[in-house]
């Protein structure tokens, strides 16, 4: 008597409608029709049958180096192992880095097939840019006075100095000539 008091309020007449609606779509989304399940259990049976037969092995779809001679699961990936009968393949030919196609899966993948050759690989790319010397293997600087540089210790525009340092080593007979007159008059 008390249960049917409690199920007259709004609040647990909300709640048992919320659970009987739950069941209801649990039952359906579980399988609720058992004869929709039994006919693909019927096909999966015919077709492991038609799959049974000599010459025929088990792969993963993703995983071709995977073989077994029964049914089962990848033990990689854990997908369901397809049958493949190995007359579909040349057996010289076959092996896990060999892929067949048919001619309409060929044309569909687009695969164009060509003889090989031996030649030397060519291809011409135009690269937009600028081309610049670079400046770290000019070897020559005009100077303004007689003489050469012997060795320039700065080889690019940018690069750090500091005060003391040597720029560049020059040989100039002129100054050369000039020095010793200089250290004769002292």
């Amino acid at each position: 008597m008390k249960f049917i008091e409690k199920i007259k309020d709004k609040k647990n007449l909300t709640y048992l409608g919320i659970l009987i609606l739950g069941i209801l779509l649990g039952w359906i989304f579980s399988g609720g029709d058992k004869t929709g399940q039994a006919e693909e259990n019927r096909k999966m049976d015919e077709s492991i049958e038609q799959a049974e037969a000599p010459g025929t092995f088990w792969t993963c779809s993703m995983h071709p180096q995977i073989r077994q001679d029964k049914p089962g699961k990848c033990p990689i990936c854990g997908m369901d192992l397809i049958p493949v009968n190995e007359a579909e393949g040349d057996s010289n030919e076959a092996g896990q880095f060999t892929v067949n196609l048919t001619d309409a899966a060929m044309k569909i993948a687009e695969v164009s097939v060509s003889q090989i050759e031996k030649k030397s690989p060519y291809k011409e790319v135009y690269l937009p840019g600028k081309i610049q010397a670079d400046e770290r293997r000019i070897a020559e600087l005009t100077a303004r006075y007689p003489g050469r540089l012997e060795k320039l210790n700065v080889n690019f525009t940018g690069q750090k100095v500091s005060k003391g340092e040597v720029l560049a080593r020059i040989y100039s007979p002129e100054l050369v000539t000039a020095q010793k007159e200089m250290f004769e008059a002292m």
